[in-house]
């Protein structure tokens, strides 16, 4: 009851779908594409950054991360929201095809919901892998995570069963 429901195009997650490009807004209720700068503000939305979610070159959502501080989006958390978009996009399609969506919806929402509490990088990417082995169905899931010279970092952050073991730490 809260959302005022906006045809694409409209708002800042409308642009991004109308768009299906990325939006990055340091100060997103002083933007004249924020419908509702003062329920922004209320919202604790002080910056945007927003990513289209396609499937099979269609949009189908779109991802999105807010501060409650203007913010100036860097690179880096710009191409992390594109990653992001493209792995929801690959799970929707592996769900959709294995009749899981709702399942996957739900822990989707418990992310969501984790997110808002987390405060650095390694609490965000370990939520995340949590929530992805889960909704796959995975016996483990991992990130890997590249250095400057595009070398494999050792694996940090891990969603395995009990009876798998760990990867943690190698290469």
């Amino acid at each position: 009851a809260e959302f005022l429901p906006l045809p694409v195009g409209q708002g800042l997650a409308g642009t991004v779908a109308a768009a299906g490009s990325l939006l990055a807004i340091e100060d997103a209720p002083a933007d004249p594409m924020c419908i509702f700068p003062r329920e922004a503000r209320e919202s604790g939305i002080g910056s945007y950054l927003g990513a289209a979610v396609r499937s099979d070159g269609a949009i189908i959502g779109v991802v999105e991360a807010h501060t409650s501080k203007p913010h100036s989006w860097q690179p880096d958390q710009q191409r992390a929201l594109e990653a992001a978009a493209v792995i929801i996009a690959e799970l929707v399609k592996t769900t959709d095809a294995r009749g899981d969506r709702l399942k996957v919806e739900s822990a989707y929402l418990g992310l969501s919901e984790a997110l808002q509490r987390l405060r650095s990088r390694d609490e965000v990417l370990e939520a995340a892998v949590e929530v992805l082995g889960h909704a796959l169905g995975v016996s483990r899931a991992l990130i890997v995570e590249f250095g400057e010279q595009g070398e494999p970092k050792p694996v940090e952050q891990e969603y395995r069963l009990e009876s798998v073991k760990s990867a943690s730490g190698t290469v």
